[in-house]
């Protein structure tokens, strides 16, 4: 398990010195996946914390990194919200345990950050919209 995380990892970072986006953001993905399902099938198991932060947090520079390089290319942005979805489904279904509160607190940081930033770039292009119809009229 931990030679598949850190071979998707190193995957993930190759990818991105190449400038392949899609592809480095995919194997980003499965990192997390492969890292929840394995602390998911051992209820008793708690995630390591930091090690979890990290990647999430990846996860999120990763897809906005790969969104502005499609945008740039003409294509469309949607990594960013995909990897909001992915975040969002490692939330513990009940957080009765105060190792589990700690988690959250990570996945809360990551959806907060991910929310202004689409926020203030749908802002700053209906804003960039704005300015041009009416130096164009």
């Amino acid at each position: 398990m931990w030679q598949n995380i850190v071979s998707l990892h190193l995957q993930a970072y190759k990818l991105m010195k190449d400038r392949q986006h899609r592809q480095a953001y995919d194997a980003q993905s499965q990192l997390l996946t492969t890292f929840q399902k394995y602390y998911a099938a051992d209820k008793t198991r708690n995630y390591p914390v930091p090690l979890f932060t990290v990647i999430i947090t990846d996860l999120r520079l990763i897809a906005k990194w790969a969104d502005e390089g499609i945008a740039k290319a003409g294509g469309e942005r949607s990594l960013l919200n995909a990897a909001s979805n992915q975040i969002r489904a490692c939330t513990p279904v009940r957080a009765d345990r105060p190792a589990l509160l700690w988690t959250m607190l990570p996945i809360v940081n990551q959806l907060f950050k991910i929310y202004f930033y689409v926020r203030s770039t749908s802002q700053r292009q209906n804003s960039t919209i704005e300015a041009h119809t009416t130096f164009s009229s």
